[in-house]
């Protein structure tokens, strides 16, 4: 029998807007040095970062089986939505 490594993530954000379509799915990238993002259709950005916890944990009760496990947090992911930015060019005529 092989072992199985599971990785509990803490994600956590500052706001979820109306707009999220729950029946659609959403993308969660991780780049380099824990920076991360989040797409959620339809046009839903999230971006933040992540950090390892030392210490953290959870506790996953199953309410079919009575029971109760304590599983370590592995990271902490914050993120915050990104505002539209608008680029706009002026065309100087001379």
């Amino acid at each position: 029998m092989s072992a199985v490594h599971i990785i509990l993530n803490d994600f956590l954000d500052d706001f979820k807007p109306a707009s999220v379509d729950a029946n659609k799915m959403g993308t969660l990238d991780v780049g380099a040095n824990g920076q991360v993002t989040v797409n959620v259709p339809p046009n839903n950005v999230f971006k933040g970062n992540t950090k390892p916890y030392q210490k953290q944990c959870v506790v996953v009760i199953n309410m079919h089986t009575k029971e109760i496990t304590l599983e370590k947090l592995s990271n902490n992911i914050q993120v915050k939505k990104t505002r539209c930015v608008y680029v706009y060019e002026y065309v100087l005529s001379s």
